[in-house]
C-alpha cells in the first residue's frame, strides 16, 4: 500500500537587497490553505529599496481620521482642521480691501456713491457691501470676470436707481430687497441689458405695469439675464433664461 505525500508549498521572502529566497517550506492540504499561508508571508515582507518610494507614496496618499502629520512636520488634529487653515488663508477679497485700491478721484466717487444708497436707509456697512458687489469688487459668482473691481460712478448709481424707481416702479423697502438680493443691479448696462430684458419679458412672457414690477421684486435676477442657451448649456446660469 502506498501513502501519497500532501504537497509542499514555499514561501518566498524578499530581503534587503531585492534578492528572492526560500524561508520555509510547510505541508498544505489544500489549495485555500495554500493562499493563507502566502498573504501572511507577503504581508511581512518588507519593501527593497527600490520599492520603498512606492510604499512612502500610498502612506502619505492613504489619510487617516486621527492626528496628521504634513511633509512639512506640521501636525493638525484633524482633516476638517486642514480644510478650515487653508480657508482661512485663501485671501478672499472684502469690502475693506475696496478703498486701498482707489486713486483719489475714485474714492470720491465711492464716496458720493454711498452717500445715494444710504439716503434709501440702507445702513453705511450694508450699502458699502452692495456697492463693492455691484461692480465686481467681491466674488465673481454673477460677473464670471466681466466686470472685476470696476470703480463705480455717481451717475451709473443714480441713473440705475433712477430706472428702477421710476420706470420699473420699485420703491421704498421693495427696492432695498432688490439690491440686497441682487447688488449687481448696480453695475448692468441700462442701454445694452436693462431695458432690452424689460421689452424681452413684456413681448414674450406678456409681464408689464404691476405684474412686471412684481415679478423683479420677487426675482431681481432676471434683470441680468443675458444669455439663452436653447438646449446647449454654455456653463452661464446665473445668466441664462432657460435656467432661470
Amino acid at each position: 500500500m502506498m501513502i501519497r505525500a500532501p504537497p509542499v508549498t514555499s514561501c518566498m521572502v524578499r530581503g534587503n537587497s531585492g534578492s528572492v529566497a526560500a524561508h520555509a517550506t510547510r505541508p498544505t492540504m489544500h489549495s485555500s490553505a495554500t493562499s493563507r499561508v502566502s498573504t501572511r508571508c507577503n504581508a511581512r515582507t518588507p519593501p527593497s529599496r527600490a520599492d520603498d518610494s512606492v510604499y512612502a507614496t500610498s502612506r502619505v496618499t492613504s489619510v487617516p481620521r486621527g492626528p496628521v502629520v504634513s511633509a512639512l512636520g506640521s501636525v493638525s488634529s484633524t482633516r476638517h482642521r486642514i480644510v478650515a487653515r487653508s480657508a482661512s488663508s485663501s485671501g478672499l477679497p472684502t469690502v475693506e480691501d475696496v478703498r486701498p485700491a482707489l486713486s483719489a478721484e475714485e474714492l470720491e466717487e465711492w464716496e458720493k456713491c454711498l452717500v445715494a444708497l444710504e439716503g434709501l436707509d440702507l445702513p453705511h456697512e450694508e450699502a458699502e457691501r452692495i456697492l463693492a458687489k455691484g461692480f465686481g469688487w467681491l466674488g465673481q459668482g454673477y460677473w464670471r470676470s466681466e466686470k472685476v473691481n470696476e470703480p463705480p460712478t455717481l451717475e451709473h448709481v443714480t441713473a440705475k436707481l433712477a430706472y428702477l424707481q421710476d420706470d420699473l416702479g420699485i420703491q421704498g423697502a421693495d427696492l432695498i430687497s432688490v439690491l440686497k438680493k441682487f447688488p449687481e443691479t448696480l453695475g448692468l448696462s441700462l442701454e445694452d441689458l436693462l431695458k432690452p430684458n424689460m421689452q424681452r419679458l413684456e413681448k414674450e412672457w406678456f409681464m408689464k405695469g404691476a405684474i412686471l414690477t412684481k415679478a423683479l421684486i420677487r426675482k431681481p435676477q432676471t434683470m441680468g439675464l443675458s444669455v439663452d442657451c436653447e438646449g446647449t448649456c454654455q456653463g452661464l446660469c446665473s445668466k441664462c433664461w432657460a435656467a432661470n
